[in-house]
């Protein structure tokens, strides 16, 4: 694995590019069975039958993050899939935060979390993937709402600046803060049908009871009970 601390890292935000990060036997067999799959629903995220399937997690096997954000060692279960197939399904500006706060969804109110993505094409650079506020002093910012749904339904209009984007290979994957703004970069000559999977990480201190959860540290999944520990 090689780390690219490129942009930035500091106690509230991050962005790390991953290089050679996870094992490209094992992504090509996920990548065979989400092409394989028409349980594609709204906005072109799998449905949740789909993504329910603890052979999601094999990928995290033996794998640390980064010393600078070890303290994120659970990873949420389950994670976010996507086939971006036209330009409705590409993602305005937004903080992953909002999405996981207690008001939008009590149900998962993390404290701490971040974000990992990871590319599904064979070749990454030819779709679109995913840019960034290159800003590592970046808050909480008051999201809009666009349209009635649990997808893609809040977006920021602030003007941004200073924009970072990165050309990935298969088997690379971003790793970023709740708090680090973003959105789906589409350039001149990228394709369609851009396959992703998108995990979120928290703290062992977040972790919520009863709550399923792939343990970094103990490379299993399993449901957290606060008499375990």
């Amino acid at each position: 694995m090689k780390i690219e601390n490129i942009f930035f890292h500091t106690t509230s935000n991050f962005l790390f590019v991953l290089r050679d990060f996870f094992d490209i036997d094992i992504l090509k067999s996920r990548q065979s069975k989400i092409t394989s799959s028409d349980n594609i629903g709204e906005l072109g995220i799998y449905e949740d039958s789909f993504r329910v399937q603890k052979t999601w997690y094999e990928i995290w096997n033996q794998k640390t993050l980064p010393k600078e954000i070890k303290k994120f060692t659970q990873v949420i279960f389950p994670p976010q899939i996507r086939k971006l197939q036209d330009v409705k399904c590409n993602v305005p500006w937004h903080q992953d935060w909002m999405y996981l706060s207690k008001k939008i969804m009590p149900e998962k109110p993390h404290d701490e979390f971040c974000v990992c993505f990871i590319p599904f094409n064979n070749n990454p650079s030819e779709y679109p993937t995913v840019e960034f506020v290159n800003n590592p002093n970046q808050t909480k910012l008051k999201h809009k709402k666009k349209f009635e749904s649990k997808f893609n339904s809040f977006f920021l209009d602030d003007k941004f600046y200073d924009i970072c984007s990165f050309e990935l290979n298969f088997g690379d994957a971003l790793i970023f803060g709740n708090q680090v703004v973003h959105r789906t970069c589409v350039k001149g000559g990228h394709r369609s049908g851009r396959l992703s999977q998108e995990f979120r990480i928290t703290t062992d201190e977040s972790r919520l009871v009863g709550k399923d959860y792939y343990d970094l540290n103990k490379n299993k999944l399993d449901i957290y009970f606060k008499d375990e520990d």
